[in-house]
C-alpha cells in the first residue's frame, strides 16, 4: 500500500541532491561515481532531458525513482523517438509498499504526453516484477551475453566462474579449440575520436526495432561521457565504412575486461571487415591484460552469428552477473508480436545506465 506521506512528481533541477542520495543508498555510501554522470546523462542528451519520476517524503528525502533517457530508433521502418529506462531504484527500507509501481506509472504517463512512441529497458531483478506486472511492460525475452576468453583463470578468481563456461555451454574440446582460434586483421582499421562525418545511415540494422544511428546522440553517448574512454574504430574508409565498432577496456570486480558496446555493419557486410574489427579489439584487450571480452546481443541476431563464428561463446544464464531480461512498452505504437529477436538497439549501454 502506498504511504500517504510520500508524494510523487517529475523531477526538476532542485531534486538532484535527493536523487544522488538515493543512488548512494542503493549502490553504497562510498559510490560517488554517479554524481559525475548526472549532468551528462540527465541534462545534456541532444534529444532532450531525461524524464525522471520520483517519490519523496515531506522532508525531501527521495525514496524511489525511475528515469527514461531519450533514444533514437527506427520501428518497423519509421524513425521514432523512444526512451530507455534506467536507474530504477527504491530505498531498501521502503520496498514492498508499491512506491516504485506508482512512480513507474507516472513516468509512463509522462512519456505518452511527451510524444515518446515506445520505451524499453533491461531492468534489474528488483524492478522487473513491478515493471512487467503493474506498469504494463512486456517481457519480450532475454539478451545473450557472449564472451571471448583471454585469461579464464583471472576471471575465475572472482565471482564469475569463467573457467567452466565452455563445459557448461556443452562445447566439447575439439569444437572449443576451433571456436577459440583468434580472428585476424585482414583489412585496415582506423581509430576515430568521434562519429562526425560517418554516413552511419547505411549501417542501420535491418530489424523491427533498431537504433537510428544519430551522429549527435552517438557522440553524446560515447565521446562526451565523463571519464569513460570509449574507443571507436572503423574499416573501409570514412566515405563508405564497411564497419564501425565501439568498445571499452575497464576494471570489473578487480579484473580488467573489454566490453563491445556497439557494432554497426551494412546489411551485406564484408566478412573480412568485421573480422578485422573484432581482431583489433581482441588484440587491444590482450595488450591491456584483459581477462575477457564481452558483448550483449539479441538471440538469433546477425551479431550473435558473427561473433560466435569468430570465437565468442554464450555465457549460460546461471553464470551471468545478472539476468538481461528485455522489456518493452508501446505508448503510441503497437508492439504486438515483438520479441527481443527483432531488436537491434544498443544493449551495450548497460555498462553505464
Amino acid at each position: 500500500m502506498i504511504q500517504e506521506n510520500i508524494s510523487f512528481k517529475l523531477w526538476d533541477d532542485s531534486e538532484e541532491a535527493g536523487i544522488l542520495a538515493l543512488v548512494r543508498q542503493d549502490r553504497g555510501a562510498t559510490d560517488t561515481r554517479f554524481a559525475e554522470y548526472f549532468d551528462w546523462e540527465y541534462r545534456r542528451n541532444p534529444l532532450g532531458r531525461a524524464i525522471i519520476g520520483i517519490g519523496k517524503k515531506p522532508d525531501g528525502m527521495v525514496v524511489t525513482a525511475l528515469a527514461a533517457v531519450p533514444t533514437p530508433v527506427v520501428f518497423r521502418g519509421a524513425p521514432l523517438m523512444a526512451c530507455q529506462l534506467v536507474n530504477g531504484m527504491t530505498r531498501s527500507d521502503y520496498m514492498g509498499r508499491g512506491l516504485f509501481s506508482e512512480c513507474g506509472r507516472m513516468v509512463c504517463d509522462a512519456l505518452k504526453r511527451s510524444g515518446i512512441a515506445l520505451s524499453y529497458g533491461l531492468p534489474n531483478p528488483n524492478s522487473f516484477p513491478s515493471l512487467t506486472r503493474k506498469i504494463g511492460y512486456s517481457d519480450i525475452g532475454t539478451a545473450k551475453l557472449l564472451v571471448f576468453l583471454h585469461n579464464p583463470a583471472a576471471l575465475a578468481a572472482v565471482r564469475f566462474p569463467a573457467a567452466r563456461i565452455l563445459g557448461a555451454a556443452g562445447i566439447d574440446r575439439r569444437l572449443a579449440r576451433f571456436l577459440l582460434k583468434k580472428p585476424r586483421i585482414k583489412a585496415a582499421v582506423q581509430s576515430r575520436r568521434s562519429f562526425n562525418g560517418l554516413p552511419l545511415e547505411r549501417l542501420r540494422e535491418d530489424a523491427d526495432l533498431a537504433l537510428d544511428p544519430n551522429i549527435d546522440w552517438l557522440n553524446w553517448r560515447y565521446t562526451d561521457v565523463p571519464r569513460r574512454p570509449y574507443r571507436i574504430i572503423t574499416t573501409g574508409g570514412d566515405d563508405a565504412p564497411s564497419g564501425v565498432a565501439v568498445y571499452r577496456l575497464s576494471l570489473w570486480d578487480r579484473v580488467r575486461i573489454t566490453t563491445i558496446n556497439d557494432l554497426f555493419l551494412p546489411p551485406q557486410h564484408e566478412p573480412e571487415a568485421v573480422e578485422s574489427l573484432i581482431a583489433h579489439i581482441i588484440s587491444e584487450s590482450e595488450s591491456g591484460d584483459c581477462a575477457a571480452t564481452f558483448c550483449l546481443v539479441a538471440p538469433g541476431s546477425r551479431k550473435e552469428e558473427i561473433l560466435t563464428r569468430l570465437g565468442f561463446v554464450v555465457v549460460p544464464h546461471r553464470f551471468e552477473p545478472q539476468p538481461f531480461s528485455v522489456i518493452l512498452q508501446g505508448h503510441s505504437v503497437s508492439i504486438s508480436g515483438m520479441t527481443v529477436r527483432e531488436m537491434a538497439v544498443s544493449f551495450g549501454a548497460y555498462d553505464i545506465f
